[in-house]
């Protein structure tokens, strides 16, 4: 495939639990719209546009997070190694060639905390930006981390919060380097799915195909095992509910000093319209945020750290550790335990 004829790169991008897979199954309804989902080798290899993935890059990524398989991609036809660029370009033509789509992409809810180094590796790439309300992010994180391992984890409740600040930062430079950008509120893809999607199809350049409405013959092959997922492949756009809170009284407090924080900041922004409910009287002190952007910093690189042992470790140790067959990806943490029932206290919350 030339470069004249290879089809328009699009990353769908949202912090965790912000309506990404929604998102992408409505997308991939369209005949002409081939999407990977949560590939993201640059999760796992280094995160940048001289970076050279090795000539294991595809059997450690499949060890990892099952994209490969998940895909129906043969290992034999990707690369055996050549810069990250490539590496992933060549699974997102594979995927799009299969329906003969003239987007390709994916979706990548990892690449949020990154997307001006995305973008720097891809400078021919549109960005499509879903936001969510950060404390209804939160939310869903406890809710899915009952049962599954990588929102369960220690960290991802800091990580999902101020994760949604992160990304904003990410689009700001983005749009200032003139980049591409759409942004959207889940509550609006949910409450007008039709209207949205002809948005993100003017964007993307593409007519509006009724298909994309229904999902009850979306093909979900490609989405990891998981409850949190049921809600998905029920084939149905469910309207969010009123739930029992399960969040923390100090966790609430201080989203709502953030949110006259960041309402006063980023006045205008996608991102402070997603802030719902009545904010602090006052903002967070100078000491809390720092507090919490050490925390915010820390997780991320104790995640980073855990990704550089996995790609540097032999993978015969790993298929030992974990048996001969890789376990069915529950997210992107394999050297977290396996769990059954989690329920986060207010100290795994509030760090």
């Amino acid at each position: 495939m030339t470069q004249q004829t290879q089809p328009k790169l699009v990353f769908v991008v949202g912090v965790w639990r912000s309506g990404t897979s929604l998102l992408h199954a409505m997308l991939n309804q369209h005949p002409r719209i081939g999407l990977m989902f949560e590939a993201e080798p640059f999760g796992l290899f280094p995160m940048n546009k001289t970076a050279i993935f090795p000539g294991d890059w595809a059997a450690r990524l499949e060890f990892f997070n099952q994209a490969v398989s998940r895909h129906h991609l043969d290992p034999a036809s990707l690369p055996e190694g050549g810069t990250g660029r490539e590496c992933l370009l060549s699974m997102f033509r594979t995927v799009a060639a299969r329906k003969n789509a003239a987007v390709m992409g994916g979706k990548s809810p990892t690449y949020h905390a990154w997307l001006p180094r995305i973008a720097d590796i891809f400078p021919e790439a549109d960005f499509i930006i879903i936001w969510r309300d950060p404390l209804d992010n939160c939310r869903s994180v406890v809710e899915a981390g009952r049962k599954n391992r990588f929102f369960g984890a220690r960290g991802i409740m800091t990580r999902t919060y101020f994760g949604a600040e992160q990304m904003h930062k990410g689009v700001l430079k983005l749009r200032s380097d003139g980049r591409r950008v759409h942004e959207m509120l889940f509550t609006d893809l949910v409450a007008s799915p039709e209207l949205e999607l002809r948005k993100v199809c003017d964007f993307i350049g593409m007519e509006f195909d009724p298909k994309m409405l229904d999902l009850r013959s979306a093909d979900f092959s490609m989405v990891p095992p998981g409850e949190h997922h049921d809600p998905l492949r029920s084939g149905k756009v469910l309207k969010e509910k009123q739930r029992k809170e399960v969040l923390p009284v100090e966790f609430i407090a201080k989203h709502r000093r953030y949110m006259k924080l960041w309402r006063e900041r980023y006045a205008g922004s996608v991102f402070a319209r997603t802030l719902n409910g009545e904010a602090s009287g006052t903002r967070p002190t100078s000491f809390e945020m720092g507090l919490d952007g050490t925390a915010y910093w820390w997780w991320r690189l104790w995640a980073r750290f855990k990704n550089r042992v996995i790609r540097r470790t032999p993978l015969a140790f790993w298929q030992q550790f974990r048996g001969a067959e890789p376990e069915p990806p529950t997210g992107h943490e394999p050297l977290i335990p396996k769990t059954t029932e989690k329920k986060h206290s207010s100290a795994d919350i509030l760090l």
